[in-house]
């Protein structure tokens, strides 16, 4: 993932967390990371191994009311 720009100098917390559709997403055990505007990390998970789709969750903290986060991400890019 990375992260291209972040609104008011925050920071974000990431992880990947699975899919189960309409909406809900399951945390698997997979890392949380950190991003600031700039960041790049590779994120390990664990969805697919559990038979899941990835989706993110992002978390910008505790009394922001509003930010906007913008960059990339790509699932399961590893080819192992």
């Amino acid at each position: 993932m990375k992260c291209n720009t972040m609104t008011n100098g925050y920071s974000y917390k990431a992880k990947v967390v699975a899919n189960i559709g309409g909406g809900i997403r399951k945390d698997v055990g997979s890392p949380t990371y950190d991003f600031v505007t700039g960041t790049t990390r590779r994120m390990t998970n664990y969805v697919m191994e559990k038979g899941y789709r990835a989706a993110i969750k992002a978390n910008a903290g505790i009394n922001i009311k509003e930010t906007t986060a913008t960059g990339v991400w790509s699932p399961d890019s590893y080819q192992g």
